[in-house]
């Protein structure tokens, strides 16, 4: 009797799952909008913690020229991030 209790504390013990913690996800975001004459409108969201973020940041073609130096604010746990670039290659 004594042993088919140990047996089942044991099984119930194997079985019952445990509680660990997982990774936390932070997704980034990257969002391309064109626009007339080659324009495009490049978006990312970075994930922030605290003043820190992920150092990512978009690589477009050689041949894009930035119209507009990278603009950010702060969103929620991310910083949003925004700039214009071009081509006369297609203008």
């Amino acid at each position: 009797m004594m042993r088919r209790l140990i047996v089942c504390l044991l099984l119930a013990l194997v079985a019952y799952p445990a509680v660990v913690p997982a990774d936390e996800i932070r997704p980034a975001l990257l969002e391309l909008s064109e626009r007339e004459g080659g324009w495009i409108d490049v978006t990312w969201k970075v994930p922030m913690r605290g003043d820190r973020t992920l150092a990512l940041r978009p690589a477009l073609p050689e041949f894009f020229e930035s119209a507009t130096p990278p603009a950010g604010r702060p969103v929620a746990t991310s910083l949003r991030r925004r700039r214009v670039a071009g081509s006369s290659r297609y203008g």
